[in-house]
Order: C-alpha cells, then structure tokens, then sequence
C-alpha cells in the first residue's frame, strides 16, 4: 500500500503490484495537515511518499513515519545530497527527532537534468550517499560536514555526482561538452573518472 502527498500531482500512477493512492496537496487533503497525517499513519501504509517537504512539520512526519517502520521517500529541494542532509537536520523541531533520523535514514539522493548540447535532450545524473553505521554517527554527531570533507575516502558510502555525470557520457546519454563549465562540477574528478 503506497501513498502519496504531491505538491502538484505530475503523473497517475496505475495499480499494479501495489495500490497506489495519490493525494494534491491542498487540494484532495485538508488545510490541517497534522490532522491528514495522523489518519494516514494510523493507515499504516508500506510507503509514504512526499513529493516536498517544506516545513518542520512534514520533516517531523516523516520521520516519524520512517521511525515506525514505514518506507519513506521525500523530496526536498537541495544542491547536493550534503546540503539536504543539513537542511533536514535543522528544520526537525526538537532533539528528539535529530536522534531519531539518523537511525531512520537509509539513503540520500540528489539529481539533477542536464541538457546534451549535441543530442538537445536532458539526462539525469545522480549523486548518492548511503546511511552506513559510519555515515549515520556523522549525521547524530551533527558532523554532515565532516562527511563532505572526507567524501573522497567515502567508497561505498558515497557515490559523487562526477561519477554519474562520467557514465551517462559513457554511455552516449551527455556530452562533456554540457558540464564542462558547470561550476557544481569537480572537473579534475570527472577528469579522472572519465579516463578510466
């Protein structure tokens, strides 16, 4: 059983291996969202997906959620899977839920499209960062920066931008061209991971 809250809704998902209940927010809940949550919750849903969480409240929620066993798949808008982390960790409303987190979290994602100069389409390249026990003491330590720092040394836990940016030009999907004056991009990493 899957729910979903949108902010818009942007594509209808069909039935198929699971039930798949969608929601507008504002617009098929109610204006007290601490109300719709909790009924939801009380659902008890395999997965709750929010498409953007914009305040305290939805951080809260969801880790509340994720905290009792419910798979959790929010959006938030953020430069780079670091930045969200530490956007995240500073909008929940007490200790309590900064403890909680940590040990809730399985992984963070950040994507962004960038347009081919030689195809005109746009492809998605990823960065990821997996809540390992190392990365999960960093996040309860209030140390997410510490874990930047260190990224390089992060094999398995972390898996840059530079490296999806260098197999989607592999694989014939971007150019180097389209990211080559990009300033989100290390380009002596890319550099590297391109020759390999």
């Amino acid at each position: 059983n899957i729910i979903t809250f949108e902010d818009p809704i942007e594509y209808i998902h069909q039935h198929k291996l699971s039930n798949v209940n969608q929601r507008e927010l504002g617009k098929d809940t109610d204006k007290n969202l601490s109300d719709v949550f909790d009924r939801v919750i009380k659902l008890d849903p395999d997965v709750l997906v929010i498409t953007n969480l914009k305040d305290s409240f939805m951080m809260d929620t969801a880790v509340h959620a994720a905290h009792k066993g419910i798979l959790v798949i929010a959006g938030i808008n953020a430069i780079d899977v670091f930045s969200a982390i530490e956007q995240f960790v500073s909008s929940l409303s007490d200790d309590y839920k900064r403890a909680l987190f940590p040990r809730s979290l399985l992984g963070v994602f950040a994507q962004r499209l960038v347009r081919s100069k030689s195809s005109r389409k746009r492809a998605i390249v990823m960065e990821g960062l997996l809540a390992t026990p190392r990365i999960q003491k960093y996040i309860r330590d209030d140390k997410v920066y510490y874990v930047k720092g260190q990224a390089p040394s992060l094999r398995g836990d972390y898996f840059p931008i530079e490296e999806g940016i260098a197999q989607t030009i592999k694989d014939g999907r971007l150019d180097y061209e389209s990211v080559k004056n990009e300033p989100w991009v290390n380009q002596d990493a890319l550099k590297v991971l391109l020759e390999r």
